[in-house]
């Protein structure tokens, strides 16, 4: 139909609806392309569609109509309806514009700015025999590329070629250990250059510790200076530790486990039908009462029938026949007995839990922690538990025993658990206000038949973390026919022994009971005296540090310096802050410090002090310059 002015909107259904008044909002009978679609009267007399809005059907009024019946009437001429839109996949090929039909296997393209065509994909070359290599292309003409090379066990490493074939080559490290030290040492000069400029220094001393020349020994307290040039604080620490290793089975059906391990001996093998081995002996002590205790023996093997191996000193006893094995003693570490017979009850013997003491030589308590005796004039601290050693004062040449707790003897035709390792600390220094996390190895419990599996071993006792008592090893035990189903014992400060129900030898378990870990102790480093120029007012200093492989120190609390005028008889502590890092140091100072005060004097020195250092925080100390002015 023709007509006059702009293209009319494709329309639809028409709708009249009619509504009472006293709202401003109503719903249409549809909703209409544009709001232009739509009529509104009120009470006869047609709205201007600026006094209205819509959104689908609904009809908002810029205010809300006259109460009335039926007084609104709304009429909408049309909804906008989309035509002429194919629906997805509706159109096919042969109705295309293309230039031309096109061959098997070519694909369509685009090949101008209103025009599709058929393209031909270039070939690929031949897969034949081509397994494992990639395609690759000069540019014109596709081919296959070299083999990749296996790639099993070639991790960390790079593809590489020799312009015939490709192989795998294995990344140059550096060592960068000297690099990052000249770094940190540039920073650190570079940091004194600038402390010297700005605070304009009359005298100035640096020591990066490349020997020990600068510091004063006599002074100094527990300070240790690194073959990587750096100082920390040490303490004087020896001991050593205690275990052995579980005894064997028999390479037949003996129906005897081996004994386990003690502290003070291997456990005894098995040697013939129905004889166990005994259980290795203990070592004995006299820290905790003053009189010889024994501690860490292993628990005898188990048997069938017959008479049963003997257990090492504290141990529990090992199973006669079809009766119930010991249990070991607890605050011993002994290991549980081997239980021979085939029951369900349970008779593989409980290991004992361990201990920790620690004595030393003082008239009054320096420290708090476990339950406290005297012995001998002598403080005792004995922990049956977990807990935790602080010192109040500074304790020189402490003793130290730890226990770790059984292992648990096997389950027919079991062997015995070893016992706990020992570890004797025969002389540790400990500083004053330091806290020493102490743990107490737990004696595993022997399983029943039917858990048919191998023993526990005991858990570790330990004094501030790297002090270390193993726990005793679990023994061996027989759950099956064939010797497939026997085991041996396990690894433990002692060794848990083997089971004797197979038809091939097996060995007890090992001991890795090792010595003391270290210690670090705080530490004070004092340097030599330097004579000043003229007497000084002010003091300044960088130094550099880093912390251990554990802990993070605190600035100023964990690590302090001072700056004397008087040869060190009078200190002022100097506040440090951060300056940032320098190849993986961190650089301290302090400057302007007013040291008036001090008694007259021009012999300078500085104090770095090192606190609350333990195995578990170590600050180092690379280097330090002072200065004045």
């Amino acid at each position: 139909m023709a007509y006059i002015g702009n293209s009319p909107l494709p329309i639809g259904n028409f709708s009249a609806t009619t509504h009472n008044g006293g709202t401003a909002v109503f719903t249409m009978g549809q909703s209409p392309g544009t709001k232009n679609a739509v009529l509104v009267f009120i009470d006869g007399v047609r709205q201007d569609p600026l006094n209205y809005s819509i959104a689908g059907p609904t009809l908002t009024l810029g205010t809300a109509a006259p109460a009335g019946t039926g007084n609104v009437q709304i009429l909408v001429s049309g909804e906008e309806l989309s035509v002429n839109v194919p629906a997805d996949d509706s159109i096919a090929v042969d109705a295309l514009d293309t230039t031309s039909a096109g061959t098997t296997g070519q694909f369509l393209t685009k090949s101008g700015a209103s025009t599709i065509d058929w393209a031909t994909v270039d070939a690929l070359p031949s897969q034949t025999s081509q397994s494992g290599k990639f395609l690759t292309t000069d540019g014109s003409t596709a081919s296959w590329g070299n083999e990749i090379p296996t790639q099993t066990g070639q991790s960390g490493k790079y593809l590489t070629t020799d312009g015939s074939a490709t192989n795998w080559g294995t990344v140059a490290t550096t060592d960068t250990t000297n690099i990052e030290a000249d770094i940190a040492l540039l920073g650190f000069k570079v940091a004194i250059n600038g402390d010297m400029g700005k605070y304009n220094l009359v005298d100035q001393t640096e020591d990066a510790f490349v020997d020990a020349t600068g510091v004063d020994a006599t002074l100094s307290v527990n300070e240790l200076r690194n073959a990587a040039k750096y100082y920390s604080g040490s303490t004087s620490i020896t001991g050593t530790g205690y275990g052995f290793a579980g005894g064997t089975s028999q390479s037949a059906y003996t129906h005897a486990g081996g004994g386990g391990g003690g502290s003070a001996a291997v456990g005894g093998n098995a040697t013939a039908v129905n004889v166990a081995g005994g259980g290795g002996g203990a070592r004995g002590n006299d820290w905790q009462t003053g009189a010889t205790q024994y501690y860490g023996g292993g628990g005898a093997g188990g048997i069938w029938s017959g008479s049963t191996g003997s257990p090492g000193t504290n141990a529990g006893a090992g199973g006669v026949g079809n009766g119930v094995a010991g249990n070991a003693t607890d605050g011993f570490g002994g290991g549980g007995g081997g239980f021979g017979g085939n029951s369900a009850i349970k008779g593989a013997g409980d290991g004992g839990n361990g201990v920790v003491v620690v004595r030393y030589t003082s008239g009054s308590d320096l420290a708090t922690g476990g339950t406290i005796t005297t012995v001998g004039g002598d403080k005792v601290h004995t922990f049956s538990a977990g807990g935790n050693f602080v010192t109040t004062s500074s304790i020189t040449a402490a003793k130290v025993l730890l226990v770790g707790g059984g292992g648990a003897g096997g389950q027919y035709h079991a062997g015995g658990g070893g016992g706990g390792g020992v570890l004797e600390i025969t002389s540790i220094d400990l500083g004053s206000g330091i806290t020493f996390p102490v743990t107490v190895g737990q004696g595993a419990t022997g399983k029943t038949r039917a858990d048919c599996g191998i023993s526990d071993d005991g858990t570790n006792s330990t004094f501030n973390t790297n002090n270390i008592a193993v726990g005793g090893g679990g023994a061996g035990t027989w759950c099956g026919a064939g010797s497939d189903a026997s085991t041996n014992g396990r690894v433990g400060g002692s060794g848990g022994g083997a089971a004797g129900g197979g038809s091939s030898l097996l060995g007890g378990g090992a001991s890795n009971q090792t010595g003391p870990g270290a210690l670090i102790s705080n530490m004070t480093l004092v340097s030599n005296s330097t004579a000043a120029e003229t007497e000084p007012t002010n003091g300044n200093i960088v130094l550099t540090y880093t912390n251990g492989s554990s802990g993070t120190a605190i600035v100023n609390t964990d690590l302090k310096a001072y700056c004397s005028r008087d040869n060190g008889v009078t200190y002022t502590q100097m506040t440090l802050a951060s300056q940032g890092t320098t190849g993986g140091h961190t650089i301290l100072s302090a400057n302007s410090v007013n040291i008036s005060g001090q008694p007259s004097g021009s012999a300078m020195r500085y104090k770095i002090e090192t606190l609350s250092q333990s195995g578990a925080k170590e600050t180092r100390i690379q280097a330090v310059s002072l200065g004045w002015s």
